[in-house]
């Protein structure tokens, strides 16, 4: 299925130029739409708690003057993806306006921002997220982005990044959500230059393996290598990272989070591991 549609929710605090680069190169290079949603809180929700208890003019006056912080805060921010378009060569356009090009917009909302990217990333093919700060428990928007939708989620590490799936290694478990991140990076690997699935021993004796994942990505077209990592005296995202960097991959696809949500709390976890110790693209469904 081709990646026509992307979603890239953004944070007043989420002004990196180089999220914004990264996301409109990726945009740039499968030819697809990006929706840049901006979710605004709702008036009640800027009341700091320290409020409570004044006369209603001062909570009023004090309501006002973060609404005015808040819509300055907006503006700015608008002006820094305009720029980024600008700098990038991509149009401003609403979705499906030009379908065959490359194009972007600025959606603005207003309320829970966690559901508004829940509801919004339903009907996109594709969510960028940048890689957050805190891992556990993980951000809202990102639990809801990746267990609410349905759909792939790619997290950028902070910073420039290069490339994104020119060099795809796949983390290979064969569990539901590793063969749906398999699916949904089809596109990205028929253009890569190298595709490397990543497996341990102990799950290459267990159908499906990563022999029946290579053959799988035969049929579409696609060749890979498999590579088997040496978990004896690492961990396994630690192996998966270092053969990641080993063979220069600027994409990790992999399934999210495929434990129960209380056992991924209580013994932490692949995902959680990853989302705080990555540096190098990831793309993952749940």
């Amino acid at each position: 299925m081709p990646i026509k549609t992307i979603l890239l929710p953004l944070g007043e605090k989420d002004n990196d130029e180089a999220l914004l680069d990264a996301a409109l190169s990726v945009a740039k290079r499968l030819n697809a739409h990006l929706d840049v949603l901006h979710v605004e809180p709702d008036a009640e929700s800027l009341m700091p708690y320290a409020t409570i208890g004044l006369s209603e003019s001062m909570r009023t006056s004090v309501r006002n003057a973060a609404q005015q912080q808040h819509l300055e805060s907006t503006k700015l921010l608008q002006q820094i993806v305009d720029k980024a378009c600008v700098r990038n060569g991509v149009s401003m356009a609403t979705r499906g306006e030009y379908p065959q090009t490359v194009s972007a917009d600025w959606l603005l909302e207003s309320g829970s921002r966690a559901e508004l990217v829940a509801q919004f990333g339903r009907l996109a093919d594709l969510i960028i997220v940048a890689r957050p700060k805190r891992v556990s428990p993980p951000p809202r928007t990102i639990d809801a982005a990746l267990r609410e939708t349905g759909r792939p989620i790619l997290m950028l590490p902070p910073g420039p990044v290069a490339s994104t799936g020119q060099r795809i290694a796949i983390g290979w478990n064969g569990s539901k959500e590793a063969a749906q991140a398999v699916a949904a990076a089809r596109p990205l690997m028929r253009e890569a230059q190298a595709v490397t699935v990543l497996t341990t021993e102990k799950r290459q004796k267990r159908r499906p393996n990563g022999d029946d994942l290579l053959t799988y990505l035969s049929c579409h077209e696609i060749d890979a290598t498999l590579i088997i990592m040496d978990t004896r005296s690492r961990s396994v995202p630690e192996a998966l990272l270092a053969n990641a960097r080993e063979l220069d991959a600027d994409l990790l696809v992999l399934g999210g989070y495929s434990r129960h949500r209380l056992r991924e709390v209580i013994m932490g976890g692949v995902t959680r591991h990853l989302l705080a110790d990555s540096d190098i693209p990831l793309l993952m469904v749940h």
